[in-house]
């Protein structure tokens, strides 16, 4: 599944994206910001679940991170409820501090969804 940049901007800033729900492939638009609240960290994963998610985990300086894509930024997973069905996905985040109060992120996609 391919990570995808959808914000790159200020911390005071909406940052809009969206997903598809992997029940019904309906869009499921959210806030990068709100969705970040209930979100857990990568480095919570399973092994398993960091390759089902085709995430990337790093060992450096001591610690272990998982991030999106190798040199990505770091991954958290939340739920959503699907606008069309109700269900509730998984969604695999990213975001980092690029710059102070800059920051990028995005949302990793099932592969073929684009946009």
């Amino acid at each position: 599944m391919p990570y995808v940049e959808t914000f790159d901007g200020l911390e005071e800033a909406p940052a809009p994206t969206w997903t598809v729900c992997m029940r019904c492939g309906a869009r499921v638009p959210f806030d990068l910001w709100v969705a970040m609240w209930g979100a857990r960290s990568g480095w919570a994963l399973r092994e398993d679940e960091v390759a089902g998610y085709g995430l990337y985990r790093a060992r450096e300086r001591g610690f272990e991170v998982t991030l999106v894509a190798e040199g990505g930024p770091p991954a958290y997973v939340a739920s959503l409820a699907c606008p069309g069905c109700g269900a509730a996905s998984p969604v695999v985040l990213g975001l980092m501090e690029f710059q102070p109060a800059r920051w990028i992120g995005g949302v990793v996609r099932p592969d073929g969804v684009r946009g």
